[in-house]
């Protein structure tokens, strides 16, 4: 899987907030999603390795949950089979020790209008 990064001058090393989206050849918003993360790692590896495993039909790596794959996994997989979307990984903000990390994330989910009923809008 491919895809641009854009680093917002976050260290990759701190708590920080991330945005996934997936754009069209019109430049159409095809999914959206706001997560948080203890450091860069996170986004930059798992979700990749998520869409691998997706594609060769592995299961979630939560054995308790084998269909545990969240629904940016299935569209970033979807985006990458077709080849044609532009798939980017915004660092948004980092999160200072004395902030909360659900109460920053739940701002960027609003702000970037990622949960909702439209289909783009992953943050369920």
């Amino acid at each position: 899987m491919e895809f641009k990064t854009v680093f917002n001058d976050v260290n990759q090393d701190l708590p920080l907030i991330y945005m996934w989206e997936i754009i069209n050849l019109n430049g159409e918003v095809f999914g959206r999603y706001v997560g948080k993360s203890i450091k860069a790692d996170r986004p930059l590896k798992r979700y990749k390795l998520n869409v691998i495993n997706i594609l060769n039909k592995k299961p979630y790596h939560n054995k308790s949950k084998p269909d545990g794959y969240r629904a940016i996994h299935k569209k970033l997989a979807e985006a990458h089979i077709d080849g044609s979307y532009s798939i980017i990984l915004t660092f948004l903000c980092n999160v200072l020790g004395s902030q909360n990390i659900n109460e920053i994330e739940q701002y960027w989910i609003k702000e970037k209008n990622s949960q909702g009923k439209e289909s783009w809008q992953l943050n369920k």
